[in-house]
């Protein structure tokens, strides 16, 4: 399994001060590929960012679940593409009903696509 983080970032910041960042913390040693939306020049949800990671990580689009908070940014972009795509709404406050969500990360494990 491969894990990926695609993100947009503040207009016009360079991705590499988010990178840095993640560093600084040592957050990037838990991802195989990070794209900002600058290492792209499109933003969430167009489909090229998603296109990118795809191709950066030589997977194929049906075998990638996409894991987000906002339905504008996280559900519409990875879904144009043909890939499938979870909310994670932790309060349920606002709920998405075109889509399949999830309240924490363990629910996670219910959704993920592996022959055991």
């Amino acid at each position: 399994m491969k894990i990926g983080l695609i993100s947009n970032t503040p207009w016009g910041c360079p991705s590499f001060f988010w990178k840095k960042e993640l560093e600084k913390y040592q957050l990037n040693t838990f991802f195989d590929e990070i794209v900002f939306c600058r290492d792209v020049g499109w933003r969430k949800p167009a489909k090229q960012i998603f296109e990118l990671m795809i191709k950066n990580m030589q997977v194929k689009v049906e075998k990638c679940l996409f894991i987000g908070d906002d339905r504008r940014w996280d559900l519409i972009g990875p879904n144009n593409i043909g890939m499938d795509a979870l909310i994670i709404n932790r309060t349920e406050k606002k709920r998405v009903y075109d889509a399949t969500y999830i309240k924490n990360l363990y629910q996670l494990l219910d959704n993920l696509k592996i022959p055991y």
